[in-house]
């Protein structure tokens, strides 16, 4: 008898409860959240790369964008580098011997000799962006082994400066911050939004933590894409000493 009371009250006030917190829940708007991006990264995947500076003996991500074969990764990864090596999506290989690199941020292009139209990714200013929107991270970490593996996670912060004189001489300025996983490998690679556009390029993060991921913001080189395409062409028209009249201030040939 005093068993089955026990039951019944336990019963009563779980049934209170859930009734109670319905009629709150009712009054307030209830999100439903979707955990899966694997329709967004479908879209995407295609363009990320991966890039292997092989006279450094590093390697690191990079994202295609451009049909024509312009490859956008991280300057300290083709860094010391002549000889490059990228993989596609669908493991093809190419070898490229130059990079343009940003004098003012963490950014190099690299340039694939093809006589057909590659998938891209579309690049997008930060605009509309606000902290704790969605992002997601393609890359390569540790290497090759773990080819475009895919990470997410939110926008942490729109604007970071980074203070260490070893980093800042590549360009550590006006960063993005998220929290989306990052490790060794993945520097190079493209940071998302969920609308499938690069809003960044993954630089690097602060040393045992999984949660503070840095990169370049798309602004800080997106208008110098046409200039970046015509000083890979100076490899077909050499214009001897006028060359250095041509280069943008704030981009140079390397190495």
């Amino acid at each position: 008898m005093l068993k089955g009371l026990g039951r019944f009250l336990i019963t009563a006030v779980v049934s209170f409860v859930v009734i109670a917190g319905a009629l709150v829940l009712n009054n307030h708007s209830i999100v439903s959240v979707d955990y899966s991006i694997a329709d967004e990264v479908s879209e995407v995947i295609s363009s990320a790369v991966h890039v292997r500076n092989l006279d450094a003996g590093c390697q690191g991500s990079g994202v295609l964008v451009g049909a024509d074969g312009l490859v956008l990764t991280a300057h300290h990864v083709v860094d010391g580098g002549d000889r490059f090596e990228v993989t596609l999506n669908d493991k093809r290989t190419f070898k490229c011997s130059r990079a343009i690199i940003s004098r003012a941020h963490d950014v190099a292009f690299l340039k694939l000799e093809v006589d057909e139209q590659l998938p891209f990714a579309e690049l997008r200013c930060m605009d509309g962006l606000r902290v704790g929107d969605v992002a997601f991270l393609i890359g390569s970490p540790y290497g090759a082994e773990n080819f475009n593996s895919v990470t997410m996670g939110i926008i942490s912060a729109l604007q970071r400066e980074v203070n260490d004189e070893e980093v800042n001489r590549f360009g550590w300025t006006r960063l993005v911050q998220t929290d989306t996983p990052s490790n060794s490998g993945n520097s190079g690679g493209p940071l998302f939004a969920m609308d499938g556009k690069v809003v960044g390029v993954l630089v690097g993060g602060v040393p045992y933590s999984d949660g503070v991921s840095y990169c370049v913001k798309v602004e800080e080189f997106v208008a110098d894409l046409d200039q970046i395409r015509l000083l890979f062409g100076l490899d077909r028209y050499r214009v001897g000493a006028v060359e250095s009249e041509l280069r943008p201030g704030n981009l140079y040939v390397g190495p």
